[in-house]
């Protein structure tokens, strides 16, 4: 599948939960079908017709916008550029030139050369999880995700936790409501183990961007100080130059000639600093950025296990840990469990 136009969509939770119910009823009536009609009239399968299809997909879009309105003002937007996703039997990859992630119209995440593919095993991930000590360690799903450079910036005065939370908020009804579960021996259900992480990234940068008008202001504050003594030093050679001028022809100087160089004088400082205001930022751009992170060939491994995976096997191991703190007789009510093994390796980091 392959689109040379760019493809634009809109989601909100209203339009969402009307499509779902929608959904839900028309499968609701389908499965009353089957089971009213078509069922009863079906013979007996011949041997061999259970087996699994495999799909293969190849899609290339060139443009991809998703725009989500989490608020009344609160809207994110990504655009995906040059996608491309490949679906086979034996591996998935998915490929993109640029994302980028805006938040209230405001462009924060930027991601260039990403790619991601499902591997089975992986030598680095196995040496890691010799952490867990569980004999199912080895057989998780793994993602791998390279970003050639990830860029973050916050614009000034701007609250980005409210979006953010917003986001969570949406992110929370939605697995609410589309939760699958498997399961237990015990009655009880469980969520599936979810994939392990190996993130690479070559480059990437975390900036709090400075207040505009308080950058300009400063640099043009340095500039008239610098220009202050670029004038004192043309003053001191103009009086030299009108103490000449009066040693050579005494009384018979002129005063109006004498105010008329310092008046030149005086145009010639203002015309001097307008030209270097307006060349102020021609050979060096503007600095925006109040602080700076910039850390080089970055990696992230995260590894999940079924040992901690689960509200009851979180507790033991938080158990484990903090053996001396009671917990509620009731028992603790968890809103959010993410248990992983999280390793960090870096090449550089770089603090301005």
């Amino acid at each position: 599948v392959s689109s040379f136009d760019g493809i634009s969509v809109h989601w909100d939770p209203a339009s969402h939960m009307h499509l779902y119910q929608h959904t839900q009823e028309a499968l609701f009536l389908l499965e009353t079908l089957q089971k009213a009609v078509l069922l009863p009239n079906m013979g007996r399968q011949t041997p061999g017709g259970e087996g699994r299809r495999s799909l293969d997909l190849e899609l290339e879009l060139k443009s991809v916008m998703f725009r989500a309105r989490v608020g009344t003002k609160k809207i994110v937007q990504l655009q995906v550029d040059n996608l491309v996703y490949s679906l086979h039997a034996d591996h998935r990859l998915i490929q993109s030139s640029q994302l980028v992630l805006s938040f209230d119209k405001h462009d924060i995440f930027f991601m260039k050369g990403v790619e991601g593919k499902v591997e089975r095993a992986s030598s680095a991930l196995q040496s890691q999880r010799g952490w867990w000590e569980s004999p199912h360690s080895a057989k998780n799903e793994l993602w791998v995700v390279r970003f050639f450079s990830i860029g973050v910036e916050f614009p000034f005065c701007y609250d980005f936790s409210q979006t953010f939370d917003r986001c969570v908020t949406v992110q929370k009804w939605l697995k609410a409501l589309h939760r699958r579960t498997e399961p237990q021996k015990g009655g009880e259900t469980v969520e599936s183990l979810p994939p392990d992480l190996l993130l690479r990234v070559t480059h990437f940068s975390f900036v709090f961007l400075d207040n505009i008008f308080e950058v300009k202001l400063r640099d043009d504050y340095e500039l008239m100080k610098d220009e202050s003594k670029e004038s004192a030093k043309r003053l001191q050679l103009l009086d030299a130059r009108v103490t000449a001028l009066r040693k050579q022809h005494g009384e018979l100087l002129p005063a109006r000639k004498i105010e008329e160089l310092y008046a030149a004088l005086e145009q010639t400082n203002i015309n001097m600093y307008v030209q270097r205001s307006q060349r102020l930022y021609a050979n060096t751009p503007m600095r925006k950025a109040l602080l700076t992170w910039v850390v080089t060939d970055l990696e992230v491994m995260a590894s999940v296990d079924p040992l901690v995976h689960g509200v009851e096997n979180v507790m033991k191991q938080m158990q484990k840990m903090d053996p001396f703190s009671f917990l509620p007789d009731d028992g603790l009510q968890l809103t959010i469990q993410w248990f992983r093994n999280v390793k960090f390796a870096a090449k550089a980091f770089l603090d301005t």
